[in-house]
């Protein structure tokens, strides 16, 4: 004969709490509401390129070699720095200035409009000087390609260097 649980039986088993799962519930009520979405960090295009404005710390020097292959540089060296290095358009680094002293980078870390209008003025065609590229040079130039397509579709089309990053940010699917 088969064996049926009771009335209570059943009752007991759906009063009790479900088991918990690392540290979760199986319940569908949440324990407490969920934090509210942050707003977005940056304006632009170049602020959504980048995420957050900490990634601009190691983006200028990888922005830089892909610049550096895209002109025929495929190769580093030193020249007095302890990091390789290689020649590129020295307004990348007038742009990188720019970012580095109007972000507060211990604050809310935002690109602003104000801030983008005049990172979209600096163009290509500054002088072409050496640039340290310390923990970049070792890359192999290959890997650079995609974003070296986009810099040469960003001078064809005349963008400005923080557009240009951009373009090649999306040809580099990142």
């Amino acid at each position: 004969m088969p064996v049926t649980p009771s009335d209570a039986d059943t009752n007991a088993l759906a009063a009790a709490p479900a088991p918990a799962i690392f540290g979760g519930s199986l319940s569908r009520a949440p324990s407490r509401p969920a934090p509210p979405r942050p707003p977005p960090r940056f304006a632009g295009a170049l602020g959504r390129a980048l995420g957050r404005a900490g990634a601009w710390l190691g983006e200028v020097r990888h922005f830089a070699r892909a610049e550096q292959i895209s002109t025929g540089g495929l190769l580093t060296w030193r020249q007095n720095s302890l990091g390789a290095g290689g020649i590129v358009d020295a307004n990348i680094y007038k742009l990188d200035a720019l970012i580095k002293q109007r972000v507060d980078w211990a604050g809310e870390e935002r690109i602003d409009a104000a801030l983008e209008r005049e990172a979209d003025a600096i163009g290509w065609g500054g002088e072409r000087r050496f640039a340290d590229m310390h923990g970049i040079g070792q890359y192999p130039p290959f890997h650079y390609l995609p974003a070296v397509a986009g810099i040469w579709a960003g001078k064809a089309l005349g963008l400005s260097i923080a557009d240009t990053l951009v373009v090649s940010r999306l040809f580099n699917g990142a």
